[in-house]
């Protein structure tokens, strides 16, 4: 009897453990799952706020263009270079030459770009005039000898190449729909990215130096966030104590065929 009472107790015994065991597993596993729950919402709330706040302390779109304007040369200069264009195997396929009259210190700014064949033959020439938040005009000059035509559309290449004449305006610098979306460092430089809308859709994304003031890169991405268009700063010069670019490379996707241009004089005018 005594043995079948042990029995008895020792079966009872295991029952309330397991019991037990298997209640403490649920309340860890509930306790574990509240955990989770908590310490997510907690982490998006400290991550969401960070953001927030690393957001609010960036300086604004049209403060930081603003200053870059103020660094570009106060007098007119006279720019004479090259654009040449090629494949995605280096095959060097166009040669245009460029003289580029630069007045950003008038109001409004006044670029004025002029197209030769490598004969020096003049094809075509474009005067920009550009305030901010105004509204830009364009005055288009072809053949030989120029005569007044209807202006292109600003955003499309020029002669078969990857250039447009918004890339050689930098016709961003005056935009006032801008947003500063973050701070990176792209190549060893401290950038502020700032981005605009495409009036054919997606986003303009522009890395702006922070402390020289300058462009380093632009780049043009479709709806889908596919990445376009990108222009590079390869070179910048210092004239009269202001940092002036000096080549820049285009770059299309996917296909990457690209155009350099290449400054070869700068004259005071």
């Amino acid at each position: 009897m005594k043995r079948i009472s042990y029995l008895v107790k020792r079966e009872a015994y295991d029952i309330k453990a397991k019991v037990s065991f298997r209640s403490i597993a649920e309340w860890s596993v509930k306790f574990s799952k509240k955990c989770r729950i908590y310490y997510g919402f907690v982490f998006c709330f400290f991550f969401l706020h960070s953001a927030f706040c690393i957001s609010s302390s960036l300086p604004p779109a049209t403060e930081i263009l603003a200053q870059v304007r103020e660094s570009l040369p106060r007098e007119a200069l006279l720019i004479k270079g090259q654009i040449l264009s090629g494949g995605r195997l280096g095959k060097l396929e166009r040669v245009c030459y460029i003289e580029m009259s630069l007045d950003f210190g008038a109001d409004p700014a006044i670029v004025h770009y002029k197209i030769s064949d490598t004969f020096g033959t003049p094809l075509e020439q474009m005067t920009i005039s550009m305030s901010e938040g105004g509204e830009t005009e364009y005055e288009y000059e072809t053949g030989n000898p120029f005569k007044s035509a209807p202006a292109p559309q600003p955003t499309g290449v020029i002669r078969d190449t990857d250039v447009t004449w918004n890339d050689l305006s930098l016709l961003f610098l005056w935009r006032s729909d801008g947003r500063t979306a973050r701070e990176e460092n792209l190549r060893g430089r401290d950038c502020y990215i700032l981005e605009f809308p495409r009036n054919e859709g997606g986003i303009q994304s522009v890395w702006i130096d922070m402390q020289m003031l300058v462009l380093i890169q632009m780049e043009e991405l479709d709806c889908g966030g596919r990445l376009q268009r990108r222009m590079i700063v390869k070179n910048i010069k210092k004239i009269s104590d202001q940092w002036m670019i000096k080549n820049l490379e285009i770059r299309a996707y996917p296909s990457l065929h690209h155009t350099l241009i290449r400054v070869d004089e700068v004259i005071p005018m």
